[in-house]
């Protein structure tokens, strides 16, 4: 009886990490691209200053958030958000208004791509 009891234990500890660490990453993800929508709008109108003190935000709530990321996702996942982050500094502070906005997309979808991808599903299971 005991025996069964530990395993019921265990599911259920499992089960509920999983669903903290999906919470987590989605609740991040939010944080961290909260406003990707005034940078947008700030390179649109080639509002340089506006850009990089938002896009300043962003990488230090991802720099704030990354340690845990690494925790529970893969690493060529962190790799790739780093290198994005990268690129889109560099095109804010050299003022390039098309490599702005679509690194700044890329990097939304990287971000936003991965609760749900970590998320349990069929489709992640088979």
């Amino acid at each position: 009886m005991k025996y069964y009891l530990s395993l019921l234990v265990l599911f259920l500890l499992t089960l509920f990490l999983g669903f903290f660490t999906i919470h987590f990453l989605s609740d991040s993800t939010e944080k961290i691209t909260s406003n990707f929508d005034r940078i947008t709008v700030a390179v649109d109108r080639q509002d340089w200053v506006t850009a990089e003190k938002q896009f300043s935000l962003t990488k230090e709530q991802w720099e704030k958030y990354k340690k845990w990321w690494a925790i529970v996702i893969d690493h060529k996942e962190i790799d790739n958000i780093d290198t994005s982050i990268t690129r889109t500094d560099q095109y804010l502070r050299h003022h390039n208004q098309v490599l702005s906005a679509g690194e700044l997309s890329v990097l939304n979808q990287y971000l936003k791509h991965i609760p749900e991808t970590e998320k349990i599903s069929w489709k992640n299971i088979f």
